[in-house]
């Protein structure tokens, strides 16, 4: 699991370098904004 919390981009690429691997048969990347509503 990899999470951040960060002004900066998070792109899709950089969480799948860091937690995809070649065995792996799916990832699943989130990638938005959490509101509090």
């Amino acid at each position: 699991m990899y999470t951040a919390i960060t002004s900066d981009p998070i792109t899709a690429e950089t969480v799948l370098r860091r937690v995809g691997d070649d065995g792996d048969g799916a990832v699943c990347v989130f990638l938005g904004v959490v509101r509090d509503h």
